[in-house]
């Protein structure tokens, strides 16, 4: 099994990579909610298009700053996930 790395310990291309990796998550998870009627769906799409957009920014920006963006997305996909149990959440 691989050893995840902090992400403190991340390369700038790690750190893009793993930006557009949730900025893509984020977008499909808005599409569903917004799909259900969720309310959060704005908040999320919103939020995804930051991180596609500023993800060169983030990931070039110190850690604390790019803590807190990456924090709020994780914490709306979970909540995502918490309302949506029957999506999955792999990527095949």
């Amino acid at each position: 099994m691989r050893q995840i790395k902090p992400a403190n310990e991340l390369t700038r291309d790690q750190r893009l990579a793993a930006l557009l990796l949730l900025s893509e998550t984020l977008h499909f998870s808005a599409l569903v909610a917004k799909g259900n009627g969720d309310r959060l769906s704005t908040v999320m799409e919103e939020l995804a298009g930051r991180l596609f957009r500023d993800r060169e920014k983030i990931a070039s920006s110190s850690f604390a700053t790019s803590d807190a963006i990456v924090k709020e997305a994780l914490d709306m996909l979970a909540r995502f996930k918490m309302a949506n149990p029957e999506v999955s959440s792999t990527r095949h």
